[in-house]
C-alpha cells in the first residue's frame, strides 16, 4: 500500500532515516507501522495509516506482534534516535484535494478564516494493557489541502484531535478524561492535538 507522509514537523524526515534501524526491523501490521526488535521480545507503534473513512476512528494499538509485546508508542533506535509514533493517511484519503506538505505551508501565508475551512477529525486512540511506556510522541499535526471541490473556500485544514483511553499503566503518565498527563507535577503531557482543541490561524502548523 502507498504510503505518504504528512507529520507536524519537517524534522521528522531526518528521524525517518534512522526507523527501525540497528536491532530493529520496520514491519507492516494491519494499518499500523511496528518496530519490532530482531534481538529481544519487544516492538514499539512507530504510525497508524487512516483510510479516510469515519468508520476508522477507533485507533486500537495491537497488544502484540510475532508473538513480542508491543510496549510502547515511539522509541529509540541507533545511538538514541527518537523514533515517534504519528497518525498518518493514506493517499485515497483525500482524492478530490491535493497535499500541501509542511514545509510548504509554512510559507503560505493564504491560510485565514476567508480563504480556509477548519475541519477536525476527533479520533479515539486506546492504549491497552501492554503499553507501559510512551517515548515519543508527534499528534499535533495539521493537513492542509488545495481543494477543487466547488467549495467556498480554497483551502480545507484537517485538524486530527485525540480522545485517550488508558487500560494499564503506563510509567510516568497517567490518563484523565481523555487527556494524558505526567504523574510527577499533573502537567499535561505535550504534543497531542487533545480531543477539545481548537486551531487558531496564528499557530504555527
Amino acid at each position: 500500500m502507498k504510503r505518504i507522509l504528512s507529520i507536524a514537523l519537517i524534522f521528522i524526515f531526518a528521524f525517518s532515516l534512522f526507523s527501525c534501524s540497528r536491532n530493529y526491523a520496520e514491519r507492516y501490521y494491519g494499518d499500523f507501522t511496528i518496530c519490532e526488535n530482531t534481538k529481544g521480545d519487544d516492538c514499539f507503534a512507530v504510525s497508524y495509516l487512516w483510510d479516510g473513512s469515519r468508520d476508522n476512528m477507533v485507533i486500537s494499538i495491537p497488544e502484540s506482534y510475532n508473538e513480542k509485546s508491543i510496549d510502547a508508542l515511539g522509541g529509540y533506535v541507533g545511538i538514541g534516535n527518537p523514533v515517534p509514533f504519528y497518525v498518518n493517511f493514506s493517499q485515497d484519503a483525500f482524492t478530490d484535494c491535493t497535499f500541501i506538505p509542511n514545509y510548504e505551508a509554512w510559507r503560505n501565508l493564504s491560510f485565514t478564516e476567508e480563504t480556509s475551512q477548519i475541519i477536525y477529525l476527533d479520533f479515539t486512540l486506546e492504549l491497552g494493557e501492554s503499553i507501559t511506556k510512551i517515548n515519543e510522541i508527534l499528534l499535533n499535526d495539521v493537513w492542509h489541502f488545495q481543494c477543487d471541490d466547488n467549495s467556498d473556500t480554497e483551502y480545507k485544514l484537517y485538524v486530527p484531535r485525540f480522545y485517550i483511553t488508558v487500560k494499564g499503566e503506563i510509567d510516568r503518565i497517567y490518563a484523565k478524561d481523555g487527556k494524558l498527563y505526567l504523574r510527577e507535577d499533573d502537567t499535561l503531557y505535550c504534543c497531542i492535538n487533545y480531543w477539545d482543541f481548537q486551531y487558531q490561524f496564528n499557530d504555527k502548523d
